[in-house]
């Protein structure tokens, strides 16, 4: 049994990053009982190397918190700013950089925007050193619900191939927050009582 969460389309699009993939996909589709892909674009492999006799698809969740109220004050955010939130590994192309200087941008044509960053990874050191004003890094956090109901907007400006069906997406769903994300980020069904 094996699950696909993106890499497979991520080789797909970027041929180089593997030579020996397409080969070694085949002998791994013969030796799977079960494959359980988590979107409907992970299905796309399968165009290339053959349908495997059994695929189940399981999409993601996560439980619905009520989260803590955590004050705009004790964030260090203003109480005017319009603020966008961004949560996920701080990578290139998880598009940290782009939101940092689409912040950036909007503060210096007067409007007062803020962004929460919630992760850890080499754009979060690259940020930390810039110390951008407007730009608010909280590093790893298991409570990210708690600073997402301090926000107004989740963002996910990312270029990142392997995505399927981001975990963040059902965290801002499920506290009513509207998302601003490419159609590359397929958004969750929920349910809820």
């Amino acid at each position: 049994l094996t699950t696909m969460h993106g890499c497979h389309e991520s080789i797909l699009e970027n041929p180089q990053i593997d030579h020996r993939f397409h080969d070694l996909m085949g002998y791994m589709r013969q030796r799977m009982d079960a494959w359980v892909p988590v979107a409907e674009k992970n299905m796309r492999i399968f165009d290339r190397v053959g349908m495997p006799d059994h695929v189940t698809r399981i999409p993601n969740g996560v439980p619905v918190n009520l989260p803590r109220s955590l004050t705009r004050e004790e964030l260090g955010l203003r109480e005017s700013a319009v603020v966008l939130c961004l949560a996920s590994r701080a990578i290139e192309t998880k598009g940290w950089a782009a939101a940092a200087q689409m912040v950036q941008c909007l503060n210096s044509e007067g409007l007062s925007v803020d962004l929460v960053l919630l992760g850890d990874s080499t754009a979060y050191e690259d940020l930390k050193e810039l110390a951008l004003p407007h730009v608010h890094l909280y590093g790893h956090r298991g409570n990210i619900q708690d600073y997402m109901a301090a926000c107004d907007i989740g963002i996910l400006p990312r270029f990142f191939l392997g995505e399927s069906m981001p975990l963040v997406l059902f965290d801002l769903t499920a506290l009513g927050q509207p998302i601003f994300a490419p159609d590359s980020c397929p958004l969750p069904f929920l349910f809820a009582s």
